[in-house]
């Protein structure tokens, strides 16, 4: 599979159910290894990654899926992630906001765990 951005959670459960087999490589890698080039289509690279395969498959090992756990665990770390990120943002606006509201805003801060 190229690029295992796109319908990642049908792209595993077909691996899962063993009714496909993925190997993940390096892009990198399948590139070095046609040599140069030119123009660049969906049909090309098509062909490209069936001559990797097709060449290199006695050194390909299939791909296990990751358990439900680590799946899971990935689905949290993104979302922490993006709860820091927010916390970031509003610990900003209140820094911003701490010299306009003055005195006011002292006992919200003293209370607040940032």
């Amino acid at each position: 599979m190229y690029g295992t951005y796109g319908n990642l959670r049908t792209r595993t459960r077909l691996v899962s159910e063993g009714t496909a087999t993925c190997c993940i490589v390096n892009p990198l890698q399948v590139k070095r290894s046609m040599g140069i080039a030119r123009g660049k289509s969906d049909k090309v690279d098509a062909f490209m990654l069936a001559k990797y395969c097709y060449l290199y498959r006695e050194e390909l090992k299939p791909t296990q899926p990751p358990t439900k756990i680590l799946q899971q665990l990935r689905v949290l770390f993104s979302e922490r992630e993006r709860i820091v990120k927010a916390l970031q943002v509003e610990k900003g606006v209140l820094s911003e906001l701490t010299p306009v509201l003055g005195e006011r805003s002292s006992g919200c801060r003293e209370g607040w765990n940032g």
